[in-house]
């Protein structure tokens, strides 16, 4: 069963979507970056080259949602974020993008690889054992600070789901997220991402 308030998270981030598509528009942006974009592809065999693909696709997801499919939603939310990241790099400050390059992803890999958990850190402030990502503005001790709003984590998931150290068959292998302050949008993304967490031998739950 779908958590009602990822529902209404998910009602706001298709908003969000449209709005970073038209400000892509307004900053002359044509191209998506990464394309295709890696996250959509994945998940649904659909290539987003360009914002005009992506507002096609934020169509899509808009008349083919299930909201009553946890499924549905988780697919559709990791979408939407990897729409959002990919049209946004043309208007979007520095400081609102990804915060970690790729030689630090490298390095998650590597801890992943010798055993060490994956805990992503929504807002929360209590690092936990293991390699901590976390997402927000104060990042606490002992974290890599990976982004400051929610969307980044389209980057890591997409990253991660190439990796076979970090997931197999999109279930991220021994990963964990929890979530501190609560948003719609947060709660939607925290849903989404949890229903992907879980290796082989480790089946994830539902808030």
């Amino acid at each position: 069963m779908t958590d009602k308030y990822a529902v209404k998270g998910l009602k706001k981030l298709f908003g969000l979507t449209k709005t970073k598509i038209r400000l892509a528009r307004e900053a002359g942006t044509i191209q998506v970056k990464p394309k295709p974009l890696p996250l959509v592809e994945v998940l649904s065999g659909v290539r987003i080259n360009s914002v005009d693909d992506a507002e096609a696709r934020l169509h899509e997801l808009k008349s083919q949602i299930d909201y009553e499919s946890p499924g549905s939603v988780s697919s559709t939310v990791l979408e939407l974020m990897d729409i959002i990241e990919g049209v946004k790099h043309q208007f979007e400050p520095k400081k609102l993008c990804v915060l970690v390059d790729e030689k630090t992803l490298e390095e998650i890999e590597g801890k992943a690889a010798e055993g060490s958990k994956i805990n992503i850190l929504l807002m929360e402030e209590e690092a936990r054992e293991g390699v901590n990502l976390y997402v927000g503005y104060d990042p606490p001790k002992n974290v890599i600070h990976y982004g400051r709003v929610p969307t980044t984590l389209a980057h890591y998931i997409a990253y991660a789901f190439d990796s076979e150290k970090l997931s197999q068959d999109t279930r991220l292998i021994n990963t964990d997220i929890t979530i501190g302050h609560k948003t719609l949008i947060l709660n939607a993304i925290y849903f989404a991402i949890k229903q992907y967490c879980g290796g082989e031998n480790e089946r994830s739950h539902v808030l």
